[in-house]
C-alpha cells in the first residue's frame, strides 16, 4: 500500500527578504514571485526582515532539516550512519534565487 503524500496539499513557500541587494529584491519582487508562480503555480510568499540572505538561508535550511518529516534521519550524525541519504526524499526541495550582493552560500556550492 503507497503512503500518502503529507506536502501534497502543501504549495510552494516563497521566502524573501526585501531590503537584499540594497533593497533590489523588494523593488522586483512582484516580478520574481510572477516568475516564480508562472513555473511552479500556485504558492505561498512571505517576507523577512531579520537576516541577510545567506543569514535567511540558514534559517531556512535548519528549519527544513529539524522542522521536517524524516527529518531526525538527517542530521550529520545519521550522514555517518549513511542513513540521512534514506531520508532525503522526505525532505522538502529547496530552491534559491540569489538576488543580494554576498551570495557566499551559492559561491561557496559553486551555484
Amino acid at each position: 500500500m503507497q503512503m500518502p503524500d503529507p506536502g501534497a496539499d502543501r504549495r510552494p513557500l516563497v521566502i524573501a527578504n526585501p531590503a537584499a541587494g540594497s533593497g533590489r529584491t523588494g523593488r522586483d519582487l512582484t516580478h520574481l514571485v510572477a516568475a516564480i508562480r508562472e513555473a511552479v503555480g500556485d504558492l505561498e510568499v512571505t517576507e523577512t526582515r531579520g537576516l541577510g540572505g545567506d543569514g535567511t538561508l540558514n534559517e531556512i535550511v535548519n528549519g527544513l532539516l529539524t522542522g521536517a518529516p524524516g527529518a531526525a534521519a538527517a542530521t550529520p550524525a545519521a550522514w555517518t550512519a549513511g542513513t540521512a541519504v534514506e531520508a532525503a526524499g522526505d525532505l522538502p526541495a529547496l530552491g534559491i534565487v540569489g538576488t543580494g550582493t554576498g551570495g557566499d552560500y551559492g559561491r561557496s556550492l559553486s551555484i
